[in-house]
């Protein structure tokens, strides 16, 4: 579950060089190291957690491959790269992998 929120896992990315280019989990990391900066990424990311939609734990998935309704904790098939945009992953039902992947930069781009 903790690796669906990393973009360069979600989008299957290979990142050996991550120290010299930096990703996700470098940045992270570089957050809690610094006693000032962890105070900031807890405030600006874990304090205001978003909702939870209860209904996801109850809704059959329809996929064979992950047929438990907590794998829609992941994957619900709302983000479809630029048919939809990364704002559907406004939705309180959206996955972790599927936000993770549309409000991250792909690899190459500015962040």
């Amino acid at each position: 579950m903790v690796d669906a929120s990393v973009p360069e896992h979600v989008r299957n990315d290979v990142h050996p060089l991550g120290p010299i280019f930096g990703n996700y989990e470098y940045w992270a990391s570089g957050r809690h190291a610094d006693p000032e900066a962890e105070r900031d990424f807890i405030a600006k990311y874990l304090a205001t957690p978003s909702g939870f939609a209860t209904w996801l734990l109850r809704e059959p998935t329809g996929d064979p491959q992950a047929p438990l309704p907590i794998a829609r904790l992941l994957d619900n098939d709302w983000y479809h790269g630029a048919l939809s945009g990364p704002n559907v992953t406004f939705n309180p039902a959206s996955g972790i992998a599927e936000i993770a992947n549309a409000n991250s930069s792909p690899p190459g781009a500015d962040a």
